[in-house]
């Protein structure tokens, strides 16, 4: 029997059948304030509070932007990612400084020329080196970022390249047995450029908000192996304990 694993949202795990199956790769998008940030960091921090290794690439967002917001719904963040828990990893724009190197984890590291560099093998050495770290679950946060920074870097600038990269990492966090979210922004000029990844993973989950009525919602658009609702769910964001459904879905 394949073996499932916590979404971090309990109520959630319930329509899943039992959470999520490890090694699966599910997009998670939305516009903003949707929650997919959120939605994320209670991913990784539920695999932290079982005692599990969890990397997060950020790509929009800077490491400490992402644990002061963190902060305010999971006080347990910053420890998590001092112990080396969570570790993070600041591919945003914030990182990069005015030479060719970028600040990770504090440290500079070179860039490589871009006329030499191919931007798979770039992305195998840099980003998805976890094989034999034991880390079991990901977030990759800022599909749309990604894509251009590794366009930035090997100034290819071909969507058929984007597609076999992101085809590519599918591959091998699958083959790491690791378990990863990946965010993406949700945009109507996006829609059909990103449409190849809906077919690479193995969900998809709609994070939606409605400002003026002041409610977000959470549609299971795809679940692989799971029989689920089509039906969006109405979902809380609260301080200090972060994305729960609200009570008034819990028959569904």
């Amino acid at each position: 029997m394949e073996e499932k694993l916590t979404s971090g949202v309990s109520q959630l795990d319930n329509m899943l059948e039992g959470g999520l199956y490890r090694g699966s790769n599910i997009l998670v998008r939305g516009g903003p304030g949707a929650g997919k940030t959120t939605f994320g960091l209670q991913y990784l921090i539920a695999g932290c509070r079982e005692g599990e290794k969890t990397l997060y690439l950020t790509f929009e967002e800077s490491k400490e932007q992402i644990l002061r917001y963190g902060s305010r719904f999971f006080p347990d963040i910053r420890q998590f990612a001092k112990d080396q828990r969570m570790i993070m990893l600041d591919f945003s724009p914030h990182s990069r400084t005015r030479s060719n190197t970028r600040l990770i984890e504090g440290e500079k590291v070179e860039i490589p020329d871009p006329q030499v560099v191919d931007s798979i093998a770039y992305i195998e050495d840099k980003i998805l080196d976890i094989r034999g770290q034991s880390i079991q679950r990901v977030v990759i946060d800022g599909l749309q970022t990604f894509a251009t920074t590794f366009y930035d870097i090997s100034e290819k600038k071909d969507m058929d390249e984007l597609r076999r990269t992101v085809s590519k990492i599918m591959v091998l966090l699958k083959d790491s047995n690791a378990t990863t979210y990946i965010l993406s922004e949700e945009s109507e000029n996006d829609c059909n450029k990103y449409d190849f990844v809906n077919y690479v993973v193995d969900g998809v989950v709609s994070l939606k908000s409605n400002p003026s009525l002041d409610v977000r919602t959470l549609k299971i658009e795809k679940m692989r192996g799971v029989k689920h609702t089509l039906k969006p769910i109405t979902m809380e964001l609260k301080e200090g304990s972060g994305i729960s459904i609200a009570a008034s879905n819990k028959g569904i």
